[in-house]
C-alpha cells in the first residue's frame, strides 16, 4: 500500500476526500494512505513513524523552480534530492531514478534572488521536506517518489505568492497525477538475463527505467541497446555506467575523488574518504618498507593542494 505525504492540508484536501481520520493528519484508505506532516526539514521527520508499514512512499507538493525554463504548474517527477544547511549543500543525497530533475531541500524559504542563484548550481527545483524523507525512505529501505508542482519562481517573487488561492486546484492537479501512475502501474516488465545478482538486475531496471523516462524513449528499446555483460565485473560497470547516465552531478563528485586520490594511488598509498562525505576528513594509509616510500609520499603531500580539497567539501564540484 502507498502512503502519500503532502507538507500542507490544502495540497492534500482532495487526497483525503472519502479517507478515514485516524489522527488529525493522518487518514486511512483502503487503497492508500495520507500523511500530512507540515512545512520544513523538521516536520517530514513525521515519516518515520509511519514508513514501515507501507510498501513506498510518495512525496506531492508544490515547490519553487530555480530555472525559468521550467513552467508554471506543471508536476516534475524528481530524481536526486539534496539539502542545503548551514549555508552550504550536503553532500548526502538520494537518488528514487524516477525523472530528470533534481530538488535541492531547503531549511530557510527562499526570499532571495541571490539564495536563489546559489541554490540553482545544484538543482532546478526546491522545496522544503522530501530531502529527509528520501532518508527516512533509504534508512528503512523503502521505496520513496516525490513529484513536485511548480507554483512560482523561487526568489524575490515568492514573497507575492499565496499558496491559499489555488490551494484546491493544487490538491486536484496532484491527485489526477497520482491516479495517473497509477494507470500506468501495469506497464510493461523488461526481462535481463544477466550473470549479476538479483539486487543487481533489479538495479538496473530501475536505471534504465529513470533512463528512458530522460531520453523520452521506451523501456524496451532502451533495454535492447545497452550492452550484455558477460561477467558479474562486467554487469558492475554495467551499473556505473547507468548511474552516470543518471545522476552526472554525483558522477562528478566521484570524478573528483579520483583526482585526489590518483597522486597518492601513484605511490602505493590510499587517500580514504567518508563513504557518506559527511564528515570533512580523510585517512592516509601506507606501507612503507623503503626510505623511497617516505621520499615519495613527502614530495605529492608538497605539491597537495589543501585549499582545493576545501572547496570541495563546500560544494564546489
Amino acid at each position: 500500500m502507498d502512503l502519500c505525504v503532502l507538507a500542507h492540508r490544502g495540497e492534500a484536501q482532495i487526497f483525503i476526500k472519502g479517507l478515514k481520520s485516524i489522527s488529525p493528519n493522518f487518514y486511512q484508505g483502503e487503497d492508500y494512505a495520507v500523511l500530512i506532516c507540515g512545512e520544513g526539514v523538521f516536520e517530514a521527520s513525521k515519516l518515520g513513524a509511519y514508513v514501515q508499514t507501507f510498501d513506498r512512499v510518495l512525496n506531492f507538493g508544490i515547490a519553487g523552480a530555480l530555472e525559468e525554463a521550467l513552467e508554471l504548474e506543471k508536476i516534475y517527477p524528481i530524481r536526486t534530492h539534496y539539502l542545503h544547511e548551514n549555508d552550504r549543500p550536503q553532500f548526502k543525497s538520494f537518488t528514487s531514478l524516477i525523472g530528470e530533475l533534481d530538488c535541492i531541500t531547503s531549511f530557510n524559504r527562499v526570499f532571495d534572488d541571490e539564495f536563489a542563484k546559489e541554490l540553482s548550481m545544484y538543482a532546478q527545483i526546491v522545496d522544503r521536506e522530501a530531502w529527509l524523507m528520501a532518508k527516512i525512505c533509504s534508512d528503512h529501505n523503502k521505496e520513496f517518489q516525490s513529484y513536485k508542482l511548480i507554483s512560482d519562481y523561487a526568489g524575490s517573487q515568492t514573497q507575492c505568492f499565496d499558496i491559499k488561492d489555488k490551494a484546491l486546484e493544487y490538491s486536484q492537479a496532484l491527485f489526477d497525477f497520482y491516479q495517473s501512475l497509477e494507470a500506468k502501474s501495469a506497464e510493461s516488465k523488461i526481462e535481463l538475463e544477466l550473470p549479476g545478482s538479483f539486487t543487481q538486475q533489479k538495479r538496473i531496471e530501475k536505471l534504465l527505467k529513470s533512463l528512458a523516462s530522460k531520453q523520452n524513449q521506451s523501456l524496451e528499446e532502451l533495454a535492447q541497446n545497452i550492452p550484455r555483460p558477460k561477467s558479474k565485473t562486467e554487469v558492475s560497470q554495467l551499473i556505473s555506467e547507468l548511474e552516470k547516465k543518471v545522476n552526472p552531478l554525483q558522477a562528478n563528485i566521484q570524478k573528483q575523488i579520483e583526482q585526489f586520490q590518483a597522486p597518492f594511488t601513484q605511490i602505493g598509498a590510499q587517500l580514504l574518504f567518508d563513504p557518506k562525505l559527511e564528515k570533512k576528513k580523510f585517512k592516509l594509509q601506507m606501507e612503507v618498507n623503503d626510505s623511497k616510500n617516505i621520499e615519495n609520499l613527502i614530495e605529492v603531500l608538497q605539491n597537495f593542494e589543501f585549499s582545493e580539497l576545501e572547496k570541495f567539501w563546500n560544494g564546489d564540484v
